[in-house]
């Protein structure tokens, strides 16, 4: 095996770097070497680029949704040649009382890979045991670096909003992330109503083609009165902020019912005026969904697995390392979901 790879770093200037001699991590105890197979592109990696963030410990490999082939098993009980996907925490205490409640999401030393470690944008990642899983016979690499993603929605859906079979789940943004919320939700046996925009029409209708049960674009129907009429007048059960945007937030507030619950997810820059005396008034639950815990990632690798939740068309595209610029540039647009990389391509 050659010494150098290619790798896909953010610099020290919060610049995106292609290096094409870039050291291939060592082995040392407890860890393994992996082959990157795919790794997907994800709206915090261009956060980070576009944005920084308090997460990042710079220069660092970006990427965190993960599969790959382990090439070196060094002292752990894996094999050379599994197949692989990654967890994103590289490293948890094990000892605070978050991750002693199984909260490990909230570890106070959590570092990731992809933000303060080396992450899979790049032909090789050097991986912890403890975040290494088996890809279930049968699961394409493309599925299973899309189980992080899978894994954010069921926390929100299963974790942090507890859905119940039959609630009324609205989701705002059906970007991968929004989609996946619904999804989950659909596979929890919710019904399950999907908003965007016109621009948005690619997303509602892939969405519609994977079940999704009302897929709506807000700019060209009444989404309060479809609510309304779901719910009995009541009101979603659940609403989902996954867009990012302060008013789609605000909207969630208004079409929850009274003593139902509102989950963000998505990632709001800025500051904005927004009215919560809603919250007040109606006794909503308001809360956050952050990341994953173990049992999030088991119940997303299971959906997929079982064939509950189809990931395929959610792949819009698997680009090279060379191409970022215009892969970055392609996973915002609104006519694709998830572009991931594939290492092993070269233009």
């Amino acid at each position: 095996m050659e010494d150098t790879m290619r790798a896909l770093i953010l610099t020290k200037n919060q610049e995106i770097e292609l290096r094409t001699t870039f050291p291939i991590p060592q082995i040392k105890e407890g860890f393994v070497l992996v082959k990157v197979k795919r790794a997907g592109i994800c709206a915090s990696d261009i956060g980070y680029w576009k944005h920084g963030g308090a997460n990042l410990q710079l220069p660092v490999i970006l990427g965190h949704e993960v599969s790959g082939i382990i090439v070196d098993a060094g002292d752990t009980s894996f094999s050379k040649g599994s197949r692989v996907f990654l967890t994103n925490d590289f490293y948890l205490c094990g000892e605070c009382r978050f991750c002693k409640s199984g909260n490990n999401n909230m570890c106070i030393g959590r570092r990731s890979i992809g933000s303060k470690e080396n992450g899979g944008f790049a032909e090789y990642i050097l991986a912890p045991k403890g975040i290494v899983r088996i890809i279930p016979e049968g699961m394409s690499f493309e599925e299973a670096a899309y189980l992080e993603v899978l894994a954010c929605g069921v926390h929100a859906i299963v974790n942090q909003a507890k859905v119940k079979v039959n609630d009324l789940v609205f989701v705002s943004g059906p970007g991968a992330i929004g989609l996946s919320a619904a999804l989950t939700a659909k596979a929890m046996g919710c019904r399950v109503v999907l908003g965007g925009l016109s621009q948005d029409i690619h997303r509602l209708q892939i969405a519609q083609g994977l079940g999704i049960d009302y897929v709506v674009d807000i700019s060209q129907e009444n989404l309060a009165e479809i609510i309304h009429d779901l719910s009995d007048g009541y009101g979603a059960d659940i609403t989902v902020e996954a867009a990012g945007v302060y008013p789609s937030l605000q909207t969630c507030f208004e079409l929850t019912r009274k003593r139902g619950t509102c989950v963000e997810m998505g990632v709001l820059h800025g500051t904005s005026t927004i009215d919560l005396s809603v919250v007040m008034f109606k006794e909503l639950i308001f809360t956050g969904s952050y990341a994953k815990n173990e049992r999030d990632w088991i119940i997303a690798r299971d959906l997929v697995a079982l064939n509950r939740v189809e990931v395929g068309p959610m792949i819009s595209d698997i680009m090279s390392l060379e191409d970022y610029e215009k892969a970055f540039d392609k996973s915002i647009r609104t006519d694709c979901f998830k572009i991931m990389f594939d290492p092993e391509l070269r233009n």
